[in-house]
């Protein structure tokens, strides 16, 4: 069954965290990228790709993130979510441990 809360509780933290990080972005914030060499099929011409870093952009920008007004909700569903799954979890071990 879909977590629906949570699912809106996400929902609403990507569009925030959307919005953060296009602000940024208009302010100045950089998205830093490699660039990235692959062969074409002809092996003598080599092809170049800009891949942007989004991973490390969104890592600097964790703390902002996790001040949005959105985040409580996000946190608090996903530690209700894990809470309702360690018993099931916890009961396979034991079984487990007693199998062995």
């Amino acid at each position: 069954m879909r977590h629906r809360p949570l699912h809106a509780a996400l929902a609403a933290f990507a569009e925030e965290a959307s919005w953060q990080l296009s602000t940024d972005t208009e302010e100045g914030a950089e998205v830093d990228f490699e660039l990235v060499e692959s062969r074409s099929r002809r092996r003598d011409t080599p092809l170049y790709c800009y891949q942007p870093l989004t991973a490390a952009f969104i890592r600097d920008r964790v703390g902002v993130l996790g001040r949005l007004p959105s985040y409580p909700a996000v946190a608090r569903g996903q530690r209700a979510r894990r809470r309702r799954r360690l018993p099931a979890r916890a009961g396979r071990a034991a079984r487990a441990g007693r199998a062995a």
